[in-house]
């Protein structure tokens, strides 16, 4: 789709509301991957510590505090992001356990900008999922 002439204000509202569709999915995951996503953008991205005091968050405390008391759901998102990083599943829980995303996020060199396109890379995959 082109718009053709569209000013600078009408290109951010049609971005703003292109991003808001995977919130507004009736898919738990989906809306689950948003928010995490979300997190990171407004609040910041950190290695080695779930939440930095001045409220960054790394990738699996996104996740947690995205699923708030839905354990089932924070799996299922472990799980989703975990079977897409290429990376070998944590030998006691699989990819429903956070130790894989944890070494893909705080592994050296990794940035913010990575950990937000696997984010959205995954988002598209369940959507796409659920789609068909």
């Amino acid at each position: 789709m082109q718009f053709v002439g569209a000013d600078d204000t009408f290109r951010a509202r049609v971005d703003q509301y292109i991003e808001s569709i995977p919130r507004k999915s009736r898919v738990p995951s989906v809306r689950l991957l948003s928010m995490a996503r979300d997190l990171l953008r407004t609040h910041g991205w950190t290695q080695l510590l779930e939440r930095e005091p001045g409220g960054s968050y790394c990738l699996t405390g996104a996740l947690l505090a995205a699923a708030g008391e839905d354990e089932a759901l924070y799996r299922r998102a472990l799980r989703s992001i975990g079977e897409r990083l290429n990376v070998p599943a944590c030998s006691l829980g699989g990819y429903g356990c956070h130790c894989t995303i944890v070494g893909w996020n705080d592994q050296e060199g990794r940035t913010k900008h990575e950990v937000i396109a696997k984010l959205e890379e995954v988002i598209r995959a369940e959507l796409v999922a659920t789609a068909g």
